[in-house]
């Protein structure tokens, strides 16, 4: 486990920092949105809420990882992964309930990310307890590929829609 962490512990700022300028950029942060219906703002709402639930528990679920200390991260990752697991269906079915065509295009981007970021923790924690630090390492990696890639087409909603802020 050690060796997992150690290998990947410059790539960890890259995750925390991936989930804190999502966070940092959500739908309460400033944007109007004023030019959507009704339902689209309630459903990006609740998705912005699982968004930042998301940033919190996976910051956690980085921390106990890069710490190195198996038995400690055995005992937080089933918890966490159940709450990374929670919010990312919700992401999932909120995404498929906005009405613009043009709208959902970018939701359903990010909901697919969340979707392979949580495969992606599911096998860092598997490989974690069997002692595989090659797996967890090419899994950390692409659970950092799709939190990068979540801040591009967050950048790229808020250019086509200036009325979304996430």
């Amino acid at each position: 486990m050690r060796e997992v962490a150690r290998a990947t512990r410059t790539r960890i700022p890259v995750v925390v920092l991936a989930a804190l300028l999502l966070a940092g950029c959500g739908s309460s942060g400033g944007g109007s949105s004023a030019g959507l219906s009704p339902d689209d703002k309630q459903v990006i709402a609740v998705i912005d809420a699982r968004i930042r639930d998301w940033n919190r528990n996976v910051a956690i679920w980085s921390k106990a990882y890069a710490a190195g200390d198996r038995a400690a991260f055995r005992r937080t990752e089933a918890p966490l992964t159940s709450k990374l697991r929670a919010d990312s269906e919700t992401i999932q079915l909120q995404a498929d309930r906005i009405g613009e065509a043009d709208l959902k295009r970018p939701f359903v981007q990010i909901r697919d990310l969340y979707r392979k970021q949580l495969l992606a923790v599911v096998i860092v924690n598997r490989s974690v307890l069997h002692d595989d630090a090659r797996g967890a390492q090419i899994a950390f990696a692409r659970l950092q590929r799709m939190a990068q890639a979540k801040i591009r087409v967050a950048k790229r909603l808020a250019e086509t829609h200036p009325e979304v802020s996430l």
